[in-house]
C-alpha cells in the first residue's frame, strides 16, 4: 500500500483463473512509481494489473497477453503519460481499458464510489497515453470506468487512448489449449498476434 514504492518488476508470470470454478480476480494491484509488468499471461482473469497510485510515474506493460478478461485488460488510476503500453494482446474480454479518476482512487478500498464535490474524469481533461504495436481483438467495449468487484462500469469515450500502429480487430485469438506444447497459453503460432511478441518466453527486441 505505499504510494513511495517504486521500482517493482513483475515479469514471466502467468494469472489464471476460470469465472465459475476457480475466479482470478485480479492479478496485480500495486501503489508506488516504477511498476513494470512485461512476458505476462493473463487468462481468463477478471481483471489484470491496476497501476493504483495517481499522478505515479514510469510504469510500464509491454508484451503481455491478456485473453478473456470479464473485466477490463488493463486499468490505470491517473497515472502519468509517460506509461508505456507496447507490443500486447488484449483479445476475447470485456473492456479494454478501465480508467479511474485520481479523486477516486484516493479513496480506497471503495474506488468506485463518489463523493459530492470530488472532481471526476469526466468533469476534466483525461490522461493521455499512447498504445504502441499492440492488437485489441474481439473484445465487447474499449474503455469504462466504474467498479471492478461487482463489474459496475460505464462505457466511457476512448480517445484519451492513442493509437499508434496498433490494430482493432473483431476476430477473435485463437488460444494454444495443446498442454504439450511450449506456447501453451499463447496465441497459436504463427497468428496476427504470436508475431507481435507477447508471453512468457524472452526474445531479441522483445
Amino acid at each position: 500500500m505505499g504510494k513511495q514504492l517504486e521500482d517493482l518488476e513483475i515479469t514471466q508470470c502467468v494469472f489464471a483463473g476460470d469465472k465459475v470454478t476457480s475466479p482470478n480476480h485480479l492479478g496485480i494491484l500495486a501503489h508506488g512509481s516504477g511498476i513494470q509488468v512485461h512476458h505476462c499471461v493473463f487468462y481468463n482473469a477478471k481483471l489484470t494489473v491496476v497501476f493504483w497510485t495517481s499522478g505515479s510515474r514510469g510504469h510500464s506493460m509491454r508484451n503481455c497477453f491478456v485473453h478473456g478478461a470479464y473485466g477490463s485488460g488493463v486499468w490505470t488510476s491517473e497515472i502519468a503519460d509517460d506509461f508505456e503500453f507496447r507490443n500486447n494482446v488484449i483479445a476475447n474480454g470485456n473492456y479494454v481499458w478501465t480508467y479511474q479518476s485520481g479523486a477516486s482512487a484516493g479513496r480506497d478500498p471503495d474506488a468506485g464510489a463518489q463523493r459530492s464535490g470530488s472532481p471526476t474524469a469526466t468533469e476534466k481533461q483525461r490522461v493521455h497515453y499512447k498504445v504502441v504495436n499492440s492488437l485489441f481483438a474481439a473484445n465487447k467495449k474499449m474503455a469504462c470506468s466504474g467498479t471492478g468487484a461487482n463489474l459496475g462500469f460505464k462505457d466511457i469515450d476512448a480517445s484519451f487512448i492513442e493509437l499508434i500502429n496498433t490494430k482493432i480487430s473483431d476476430q477473435p485469438v485463437t488460444v494454444e489449449l495443446d498442454e504439450t506444447r511450449k506456447n501453451f497459453l499463447h496465441p497459436v503460432a504463427g497468428s496476427e498476434a504470436a508475431k507481435i511478441g507477447v508471453g512468457l518466453f524472452l526474445n531479441s527486441g522483445t
